[in-house]
């Protein structure tokens, strides 16, 4: 018995001294796959691994994430002032990893996990001058599940601006996450407080500023094997002020809400925007909210055309807009075929002299058989949609006051049935469908030919 104790002692001991290293092995090719789907996820961003030191207890990693997609990288290349690749500006992430199976959390006391790693971020900004320390570190905490904590915290501080342009302020952040064992599900939710850019005083004695308000945000993300993430995701922000010092805009009160999923290889989505206050340089304020849904948009379609856009875009020639059609027309026509659908539900504008409202309705039916082109004659006969539209009179009279030349057009649309006059408001109702094309209840010609 007691041999067996000594054994069984010392066969623990071993494998609590291996465990960190198989854990630091296991950690790094993690973390590898977790750069991948990255990747796979926004192929025009690539995540690169600069250094990864991997010794008994703990490890050290640097990571450049730099973008790919040509278009985007050429203009940071101007904005940088570089001409070469290298001149580029890239975020710099250094990790130290603290493997397990036993890791220190915030309090210090060691509880059981896979690893624990912190990373802090550096901006390398082309030829501008020393890389920029940025604010902020993020913890991440790999469970015995293999699923990971995620915690990102920022203090508040102050920047300069190089050449004195200004500064740029922020009230911190605190935002918490989760990442799924797969690393393919992500959850967050958190507050980014206050941001300001104040720039200098100007000819006429103005600062220009833009003046960002605490942003609540709540989000479930997971990345398809289509290259496009699906959830939930919405913020609630403050404010938002733009000022050029001569003349602003406000907008209080943000909401934003966007939901979307994949069933038998295709897309849905909804997105609603609602501001609750916009001001301007006039007088008075305005209110706006916004309900749109996607439909039946095919996902493996969405990914070809995607994955044909950056291959062409990678191309050290230009490509005709003849030669990218052609690149993409079989994937266009079945994502035509599909039956994709567009749903304003609503889209409402609130101003002092009244309200405006647009609900719009497109859809395709689906097609039946295969195709690799798109029949612009099927499309037509396959297309239904419909448009309301509702302007107050004040509004229409307001925009006459400003654009006189408007009031002869509004007459001639009266006046040939496109608008009609519903006490205070004028109207527009569309519908078309089986090659009809109908405004307020009339007929109206199909172009000859479709």
């Amino acid at each position: 018995m007691k041999k067996f104790l000594f054994f069984l002692t010392v066969g623990l001991v071993l494998v609590l001294l291996a465990a960190p290293w198989l854990l630091g092995s296991f950690t790094e090719s993690r973390i590898e796959e977790t750069m991948t789907l990255r990747d796979d996820a926004d192929p025009g961003i690539a995540v690169v691994t600069e250094e990864y030191r991997r010794r008994w207890f703990s490890s050290d990693s640097r990571h450049r994430v730099v973008v790919t997609d040509p278009r985007m990288a050429q203009a940071l290349r101007e904005l940088a002032g570089g001409e070469t690749f290298a001149d580029q500006p890239a975020l710099i992430i250094d990790t130290r990893i603290e493997h397990g199976p036993l890791t220190s959390g915030a309090d210090g006391a060691r509880t059981p996990g896979l690893s624990r790693a912190v990373s802090t971020f550096t901006l390398e900004a082309g030829n501008r001058g020393d890389p920029i320390p940025l604010p902020g570190r993020l913890v991440t905490t790999m469970a015995l599940d293999g699923s990971t904590d995620l915690l990102f915290t920022m203090e508040s501080g102050v920047y300069r601006l190089p050449e004195r342009s200004g500064t740029l302020s922020w009230q911190g952040a605190h935002v918490e996450g989760n990442l799924s064992p797969d690393a393919r599900t992500v959850t967050l939710s958190g507050i980014i407080r206050p941001i300001r850019l104040e720039g200098v005083e100007n000819r006429t004695g103005a600062v220009p500023v833009v003046d960002i308000g605490a942003i609540d945000l709540v989000s479930e993300q997971r990345y398809t094997v289509y290259g496009i993430p699906v959830g939930s995701a919405a913020a609630e922000i403050a404010h938002v002020t733009v000022d050029g010092g001569t003349a602003g805009i406000r907008a209080e009160e943000i909401r934003f809400s966007a939901d979307s999923g994949i069933s038998d290889d295709l897309l849905s989505a909804t997105t609603e925007l609602r501001i609750a206050r916009l001001r301007g340089p006039g007088d008075g304020t305005a209110n706006l909210a916004i309900d749109v849904e996607l439909g039946n948009l095919h996902a493996p379609s969405l990914q070809a055309i995607a994955e044909t856009g950056r291959r062409l875009q990678a191309k050290a020639s230009a490509v005709s807009k003849s030669e990218w059609y052609r690149a993409v027309e079989a994937d266009l026509a079945r994502l035509v075929e599909a039956g994709p659908v567009l749903d304003l539900r609503d889209l409402v504008l609130g101003l002092p002299d009244g309200e405006a409202r647009l609900k719009s309705y497109v859809a395709i039916a689906a097609g039946g058989a295969p195709v690799t082109n798109i029949d612009a004659r099927a499309l037509i006969d396959r297309l239904t949609a419909t448009l309301e539209l509702r302007v107050p009179e004040p509004l229409l009279a307001r925009a006459m006051e400003i654009v006189p030349e408007f009031a002869e057009e509004l007459e001639m649309l009266v006046a040939m049935g496109v608008l009609r006059e519903d006490e205070d408001d004028y109207r527009l109702e569309a519908e078309y469908g089986n090659r009809l094309l109908t405004i307020n209840g009339l007929p109206v010609p199909i172009p000859f030919g479709l």
